[in-house]
């Protein structure tokens, strides 16, 4: 499969100065969700007029086919695809959304190829690293230098990541209670910035098993009491009184 077709929509969102947008919704087993959207940033709409909002945003749409076989072979499925448009002024709008039983998973579909993602639970401890490394293997590099500056003026990338449990130790973002926000233009990730992030959250423990502990235990000990030796002596002694 050419990856080009899968990032030709990246490669071009890339250098038209939009806000791209991803929200990771994970669970306890390290699988979950992750929703993409993206769409024409305030400056770009402001300096062009609404009809080509529309012809801008829908060539940031990934080709389906490609797509499509870039999950299946990775395990990842496919719950939204959709172009929408954002009221009141009917920005235009791309959205997919991605489930993932294991973080491997979604590790190795190629929209995430590069970049780092690694989940580690040791009891009631998660760990998760992510990181998007500084220029992606598919971003065209001209020949004689960087690409200019102005055309990543006011593009950003902001990854939002929702734990299972609370955060209490993080690293590359702003936290509160159980998400991490963390946001770079595309300038600094074209120079060279890396944007990384390192989580580290407790996930409670499963109480309704400690109270099916304790009314398996409280059972055992009546039950022990009642069929009891000693109770079924005193009960035959009033019976022969």
């Amino acid at each position: 499969m050419n990856r080009a077709l899968v990032y030709g929509a990246v490669i071009l969102l890339l250098t038209a100065c939009v806000e791209y947008q991803e929200e990771w919704f994970l669970n306890t087993r390290g699988g979950g969700h992750v929703r993409v959207t993206c769409q024409p940033s305030p400056q770009w709409r402001a300096a062009h007029p609404p009809s080509e909002w529309d012809h801008a945003a829908r060539v940031f749409i990934p080709p389906y086919h490609a797509l499509s076989q870039a999950c299946a072979q990775a395990g990842v499925r496919i719950e939204r695809c959709r172009f929408t448009y954002r009221a009141p002024r009917r920005v235009p709008r791309v959205e997919l959304l991605l489930a993932f039983d294991a973080l491997p998973h979604i590790a190795r579909c190629t929209l995430f190829a590069d970049r780092a993602l690694q989940w580690r639970r040791d009891r009631n401890s998660i760990t998760f690293l992510h990181s998007l490394h500084a220029y992606p293997a598919t971003f065209p590099r001209p020949a004689n230098g960087p690409l200019p500056p102005a055309w990543f003026a006011d593009g950003r990338v902001t990854i939002t990541i929702r734990m299972p449990g609370r955060i209490v130790h993080a690293e590359g973002g702003r936290v509160k209670h159980r998400t991490l926000v963390a946001s770079a233009s595309l300038n600094e990730l074209a120079a060279g910035t890396p944007l990384s992030i390192l989580i580290e959250a407790r996930v409670p423990w499963r109480w309704w098993w400690l109270v099916m502990l304790f009314l398996l235990l409280t059972i055992t000990i009546v039950l022990t009491m009642f069929f009891s030796p000693r109770r079924r002596v005193k009960h035959q002694r009033r019976i022969t009184a």
